[in-house]
């Protein structure tokens, strides 16, 4: 129901505590994604020092081209500029090294898409490791839902862990 609401115009935002893939599914079958855009992608708020970034994609999509991660930096980006007071937030894609020559074929064919960046809604600043995340130096943070969604787990156990130990 709350996503025909979004459809009909009668809601403006939707929240479940259910199940974020039957969410998922019942948004892509009722709404139109944008324009060009042939994927959703889940995104997120994820603390870090200074305040937060947005990380995408957290789950939605297992396998992912080089236009897909653009996309969700597109997306990502106009996200973060409709929650924060910047006109050119910075993006990252989630690798393994910050060199350009790191990271498997997709990553490298995106980096390069990206570096050229004929959107200019972003400021593609590279690559950043996992370990970096909450440094609070980058605004929005593209991964497959793959990746994404360990490093997520992998946070959430992590900040249980050290929780429950206090």
């Amino acid at each position: 129901k709350t996503i025909e609401l979004l459809k009909n115009k009668k809601a403006d935002i939707a929240l479940s505590a259910g199940n974020t893939g039957a969410m998922l599914v019942m948004s892509r079958l009722l709404l139109n994604t944008i324009e060009g855009i042939s994927r959703p992608a889940l995104a997120a708020l994820w603390p870090n020092k200074n305040d937060m970034n947005v990380v995408l994609d957290l789950g939605a999509n297992i396998d992912c081209d080089e236009k897909n991660l653009c996309d969700f930096a597109s997306m990502g980006a106009a996200l973060f500029r409709s929650l924060f007071e910047r006109d050119s937030p910075k993006v990252a894609l989630l690798n393994v090294g910050l060199e350009e020559t790191k990271g498997n074929d997709i990553l490298k064919k995106t980096y390069s898409a990206l570096k050229s960046n004929k959107i200019k809604n972003f400021n593609f600043c590279g690559y950043i490791e996992g370990n970096h995340i909450m440094d609070g130096d980058i605004d929005v943070i593209v991964t497959d839902g793959f990746t994404g969604n360990v490093a997520l787990k992998t946070a959430e156990g992590t900040a249980n862990f050290i929780t429950k130990g206090l």
